[in-house]
């Protein structure tokens, strides 16, 4: 019963979706102006941030841009579920990467 729950609402939310979280060109123009900025920070490395993170290691870059690439994808998903499983995947690489960074 659970499970047929769990698809009953991932369906009625990829079918309400575009009712319920229309895009105006408002949404759009505050995110091309959010992207730009968060472009214009390019020089904010992890040494700011103090993470143990070591990007010399190609494996930790390669697990950054996992996650970076499953953040990205979370938009591309209608249903609640699958953009908690896309964050959740997020989270997973980025601690990899800082593992990596520390073995």
């Amino acid at each position: 019963m659970s499970h047929f729950m769990n698809e009953l609402e991932k369906y009625i939310c990829t079918e309400a979706y575009s009712a319920l979280f229309f895009s105006r060109s408002d949404d759009e123009a505050a995110d091309l102006s959010l992207q730009d900025r968060i472009r214009s920070l390019h020089w904010v490395t992890s040494g700011f941030l103090e993470t143990a993170l070591d990007f010399s290691i190609p494996k930790v870059q390669d697990f950054i841009d996992e996650a970076v690439t499953e953040i990205i994808d979370i938009n591309s998903h209608m249903a609640v579920e699958d953009k908690l499983a896309k964050l959740v995947i997020c989270s997973k690489k980025i601690f990899e990467a800082l593992k990596e960074s520390r073995s």
